[in-house]
């Protein structure tokens, strides 16, 4: 992607058509952004994924106690859940 990018900088340089030169600079340049992104994403989940059995099941008794919550304190909502559930 770099070499790409300072390919085109130098075809500008010796007088290549510009316009054209331009637009592909700035497709690669939204693709290398998409791409950061994309890397950044990965990195992000494999940091999930490398969560060991107790984070994961403090996570999960963490949601657990949270719904919980949520059922005892709005117990016409929490009805319509455990219907939606059971069925």
């Amino acid at each position: 992607m770099e070499t790409q990018l300072g390919r085109r900088t130098q075809a500008i340089v010796l007088g290549g058509t510009l316009e054209r030169l331009v637009a592909e600079m700035h497709q690669l340049e939204a693709r290398k952004v998409e791409l950061l992104a994309e890397m950044a994403s990965a990195a992000r989940l494999s940091a999930r994924v490398m969560l060991g059995r107790t984070e994961i099941l403090g996570l999960v008794e963490a949601a657990v106690k949270d719904y919980r919550g949520v059922l005892t304190q709005q117990t016409t909502e929490a009805r319509g859940i455990l219907r939606e559930l059971l069925a």
